[in-house]
């Protein structure tokens, strides 16, 4: 069999090589939650999302949104009004990144959006006591422990209806129960995101673990 010369090949190793690096620098969503938590005069919102492969994707924030934290990639401004671009450097099979946003929001009051990424599926959850319709969501009941609603976001836009306040926020203890101290005291004061880190990781791992159920259970048997 003859073998090819090298003019005639190198087309072939130039695609093959433009298709392998196109592969490596894939990157992909594959989990997005959004923690909702009304105030009653604002909105706070938690947003994680789980990235395989480096690079970047875009989230869409409102207008008066005001981003108060990120972890695990580089967030900014795009080029384009209430666009965002999420910028990650892959350590792992997968990158998780946390961003934190709050606008003015005073309930009953709507909220829209759309999903940039076309990745995995988008949950949205929302504290007890928060009460939330709209026709893109679909109902993946209560989480035991802190009884937030979950839902998942059917489509890639979406407009909800927020009512009455909530927060996923451990309680501190009650002041009456504590001694009072001579003096002045310190305080150690953490940002908000902290006060809550514990229940939004608890919740993503239940998140998951619900995801992977409903994909099994929707694989043909036999």
């Amino acid at each position: 069999m003859k073998r090819p010369s090298l003019p005639g090949a190198l087309p072939l190793l130039i695609t093959l090589a433009i298709a392998g690096t196109a592969a490596l620098g894939q990157t992909k969503v594959t989990q997005h939650m959004m923690l909702y938590e009304p105030t009653g005069t604002d909105l706070n919102v938690a947003e994680t999302l789980i990235i395989e492969g480096s690079g970047k994707v875009q989230i869409v924030l409102p207008a008066d949104a005001e981003i108060k934290g990120t972890r695990g990639g580089e967030v900014k401004k795009s080029g384009k009004p209430g666009i965002w671009d999420v910028t990650v450097k892959a350590e792992g099979p997968e990158t998780r990144v946390d961003v934190n946003w709050t606008m003015p929001f005073i309930t009953p009051e709507d909220i829209s959006g759309r999903i940039l990424h076309g990745g995995g599926p988008v949950r949205m959850v929302f504290p007890k006591g928060v009460k939330v319709t709209g026709a893109a969501l679909e109902s993946n009941g209560t989480e035991p422990t802190t009884m937030a609603s979950i839902f998942t976001l059917k489509g890639a836009t979406y407009k909800i209806s927020l009512d009455g306040a909530g927060t996923l926020r451990a309680e501190r203890p009650a002041a009456a129960a504590e001694p009072e101290a001579e003096g002045p005291t310190i305080q150690q004061i953490l940002p908000r995101f902290y006060d809550r880190l514990n229940w939004v990781l608890g919740l993503t791992f239940a998140i998951l673990a619900a995801g992977f159920i409903l994909n099994y259970r929707a694989q043909p048997k036999g």
